[in-house]
Formats: C-alpha cells, sequence, structure tokens
C-alpha cells in the first residue's frame, strides 16, 4: 500500500471517528455516551463484496436499458428515458437488496442526486485521493447514525461524455437544449474522461455479523 493510500484511509477512519460512526462489535458506554462500535477486518471485507456485487447490479439494470434506449432513439431518446426510468430501476434494485442505494454528485443533472454532508466528505476525499494518486478505491465506513454505508466510485467513462462532456464538443448543442429542457437546474456537463463524477452511495439498515 502507497502512502497516498494510507493517508486516505487513515482520513476515511478520521473521518468516521470525528462523527462518532464505528460499527461490528458494541463497546461499553456511559449514560451520557453514544454507543461506540468496532469495525472488524471481516466485516469489512463482507460488506465491501456485498456493495460491490450491488454497485454492478444496478450499474448493469441502468446500462443494459440506457444502451437499449440509444440504439432506439439515440441520445434525445436516452436522456428522455434517464429523466422517466433512472428511478424506478434504482428504487427497483433497492427493494431487490433491501438496502438504500443512491448516486450521488455535486455536479447533479437530477437534483435529487445531491450529497449530504456525510456523502459530501466522501466525495472530497475520492476527490483528493484520484488528484493525487490517479486512482481511488471504494470503501465501507459509517456515518452519524452509525448506519453501515459502502462508497464506491463513479469515473467517467468515455461512451458518458456525449451526455456528461464539454456542450459544443461531446454534447451537440441540439442534445444541450434537450437537457436543458428536461433538467432545468443541469450541472452534469464538462465532465472529462476519467473524471470523478460521483459516487455510489449504499446505506446497510441491517447489519450481519
Amino acid at each position: 500500500m502507497t502512502r497516498k493510500s494510507v493517508t486516505f484511509f487513515a482520513a476515511l477512519f478520521l473521518m468516521a471517528a470525528m462523527t462518532a460512526c464505528f460499527t461490528g462489535t458494541k463497546n461499553e458506554k456511559s449514560d451520557n455516551e453514544k454507543e461506540v462500535f468496532v469495525l472488524s477486518d471481516s466485516l469489512i471485507n463482507l460488506y465491501r463484496e456485498q456493495g460491490r456485487f450491488i454497485v454492478k447490479s444496478s450499474f448493469q439494470a441502468l446500462s443494459t436499458q440506457l444502451t437499449g434506449a440509444i440504439q432506439t432513439g439515440g441520445v434525445p431518446y436516452a436522456v428522455s428515458f434517464c429523466n422517466i426510468e433512472a428511478v424506478p430501476i434504482m428504487d427497483s434494485m433497492t427493494a431487490e437488496f433491501n438496502v438504500n442505494i443512491k448516486r450521488v454528485s455535486e455536479k447533479n443533472r437530477n437534483p435529487e442526486n445531491s450529497p449530504d454532508a456525510f456523502e459530501q466528505m466522501i466525495l472530497d476525499l475520492f476527490d483528493q485521493n484520484l488528484k493525487n494518486s490517479g486512482k481511488v478505491n471504494d470503501t465501507v465506513l459509517l456515518d452519524a447514525n452509525n448506519t453501515l454505508v459502502y462508497a464506491a466510485p463513479i469515473l467517467m467513462a468515455q461512451p458518458c461524455l456525449q451526455c456528461h462532456g464539454v456542450i459544443g464538443t461531446d454534447i451537440s448543442d441540439k442534445n444541450n437544449s434537450i437537457i436543458k429542457k428536461l433538467y432545468p437546474a443541469d450541472k452534469a456537463s464538462g465532465f472529462a474522461q476519467g473524471d470523478l463524477r460521483g459516487i455510489w452511495r449504499i446505506r446497510f439498515e441491517q447489519i450481519e455479523n
């Protein structure tokens, strides 16, 4: 593990400590103290694997439908498809896995994908690690409510630039006008290949030790 990777994970655990969010094995607490938990390596590995599987399944569900939409009617149809179908697809995956799945980005297209304070900290840490080392890894940590969270980066791939790249270069003026009509507050353009587009955030409401 590189020094930068160590720094990154140390920052994650520091963030968790500051928000009193560790989980796994319960430690004793006084009446005036918050219950504190300790993350075991086995628990981290278990939920990292579960998180990866859920992200892979959710991405495949979205990308399969989106690819079909592009083949049917090009980018204009795909943008309209996402506007109507992306949320129901994510809702169906949430129900299937009994977890809370959210795609989060500062530069979001749908305002519902805006980050809360905890998600913003993860975005900032991922972004800094990408800038420092050129790569970013998924992670398992906990929020301020002692709920276990899996987070994975969403990196900009070349095919996505036609909807999220530079306006006038990657995104045609025609397609941009459609995007702006469907998403008046759109901020999800101007990306380059390899940029941090956002994160997958999966919240596990029930934890298996």
